[in-house]
């Protein structure tokens, strides 16, 4: 789970849910934590994968887990495998989309404010378009989102608040845009807990290699 706080009363939080069930016990306690029931839900996130991991593919995410910067030559150690079976099954799974890398941002270091702009394009054929000028426009995007019907998401370091306005006035001149929402970041907080434990449930499913 991953928790976005704005320099707002906007939050926003990706979850990882098991099915429907799952997701709608989820909802409901954010709301009561929250103490509102204003909320605006997507579908999206990463693309899917046929790929079926085994037990030594587990072994070498566990390892890297601990930390990403490891060597292939360590992981292999641990994962009681070679060297190149790492190399090799890391190619496979990142080729599949099984694996990705999410990188830590700490925007009190950054140079800049991080702005996040939403926005409200209900025409696909104009969102896609729309996305394309974004991109070619802005030269510091940190994070997007684009894969979700009616809208898109850039989060850009911008200069300061004057350079933020600016581009969400530009974006809402865009042909297809009825909105722009522009928020600031403040802090992006990892909970992967629950990830660990994903990893030692799918372990215990594969007694064999």
């Amino acid at each position: 789970m991953i928790l976005i706080d704005f320099h707002s009363k906007a939050l926003r939080i990706i979850l990882y849910y098991r099915d429907e069930n799952d997701l709608e016990r989820k909802i409901q306690r954010i709301k009561s934590i929250c103490g509102s029931d204003k909320l605006v839900r997507w579908q999206g996130g990463f693309p899917g994968s046929d790929l079926k991991m085994k037990k030594t593919d587990w072994e070498i995410v566990k390892a890297f887990r601990q930390d990403p910067r490891r060597s292939p030559s360590e992981v292999a150690e641990e994962a009681r495998v070679s060297t190149r079976t790492v190399k090799r099954r890391l190619t496979v799974m990142t080729e599949n989309n099984c694996i990705f890398m999410l990188p830590e941002i700490n925007y009190d270091k950054s140079n800049g404010i991080a702005s996040d702009f939403l926005i409200v394009c209900p025409d696909e054929a104009k969102r896609g378009e729309a996305n394309k000028q974004i991109r070619a426009k802005l030269d510091r995007i940190v994070f997007s989102l684009t894969d979700v019907k009616g809208f898109s998401i850039f989060a850009q370091i911008c200069v300061n608040l004057f350079e933020s306005e600016e581009i969400q006035k530009w974006i809402k001149g865009l042909d297809g845009v009825s909105d722009v929402r522009v928020d600031i970041m403040r802090e992006n907080i990892l909970v992967d807990k629950w990830l660990d434990e994903e990893i030692e449930k799918r372990l215990f499913e594969h007694p064999a290699v």
